[in-house]
């Protein structure tokens, strides 16, 4: 009697695992990937949650993080098959390069990140991407001097999904840069040295009011200082240069401003009044 009701009890636990396994196997293939994003998301409202262990391996979390960023994607929304497209307004670039994306945790940089933190798409920015780094020249007596402009993309920089507790307690997208490192670095070189005499108050003479254009935007050379190496450039809607007691009405925008020197002091730094 004893071994009948413990085959019985054995069938009928049997039973139950059976009818468990089906339920579970059920479930599982019901949660195909023909509905999605259900039932991750469910009426419109985000119905999962995701777990990256602690020893996780980089790819692994840039696979999870692509996947909540498709559902927040989704979240609240009506679900479309429409594809992304990014476009772009006016001089601007965007960080890829070919079939080479700005993928989620890689670097910015071409010259940058090891692993399986990827090598960015793009190392340098220069005319053949934005307009406003396009060459320019400075013509003096010497000769005509041809420069070029482009920008260095920073090499700690990269793309992260995390928490910010100084905007929000919820993930999202940042650019990261590392601290005390450098940004974006902006160059002009010459193709050959810029020449000019040096007068008596040790000033490159012959760059004087001499017009240099940067990022797009004209600028004039005012002063320069041999021994320092130091140039100053003025860049307005009106440039001009006015005597002590002289006054001047100048229209910027349809609306007049008269100026006027009152006085130039003659200390050792030269103050004016206006």
């Amino acid at each position: 009697m004893e071994i009948k009701k413990a085959i019985k009890r054995i069938i009928a636990l049997g039973t139950g695992a059976t009818m468990l396994g089906a339920t579970v196997l059920g479930a599982m293939a019901a949660a195909d990937l023909g509905s999605y994003p259900a039932p991750f998301v469910v009426d419109s409202t985000y119905n999962a949650v995701a777990i990256v262990g602690a020893n996780a391996k980089a790819a692994d979390s840039i696979g999870v993080a692509d996947v909540l960023l498709g559902l927040a994607s989704i979240e609240g929304t009506a679900v479309s098959t429409t594809t992304a497209v990014t476009s772009l307004e006016g001089d601007a670039y965007q960080i890829a390069k070919s079939s080479d994306e700005l993928n989620l945790f890689e670097y910015l940089s071409a010259d940058s990140g090891s692993g399986e933190l990827a090598n960015g798409p793009v190392g340098t920015v220069t005319k053949s991407e934005l307009n406003a780094l396009a060459d320019g020249s400075i013509t003096n007596e010497k000769g005509t001097f041809t420069y070029n402009q482009y920008i260095i993309m920073p090499e700690n920089a990269s793309v992260v999904y995390t928490v910010d507790s100084d905007v929000s307690d919820d993930p999202a997208l940042y650019l990261k840069f590392v601290d005390a490192s450098l940004g974006y670095l902006y160059r002009l070189s010459f193709a050959s040295a810029l020449k000019s005499d040096i007068d008596s108050a040790s000033d490159f003479d012959d760059l004087d009011n001499k017009k240099i254009s940067l990022l797009g935007k004209e600028f004039t050379i005012i002063d320069t200082d041999n021994s320092t190496g130091e140039i100053d450039l003025m860049a307005g809607a009106v440039q001009d240069t006015l005597t002590e007691g002289e006054s001047k009405t100048y229209t910027i925008n349809g609306i007049d401003y008269e100026t006027e020197v009152i006085i130039i002091t003659d200390v050792t730094t030269p103050q004016v009044k206006l």
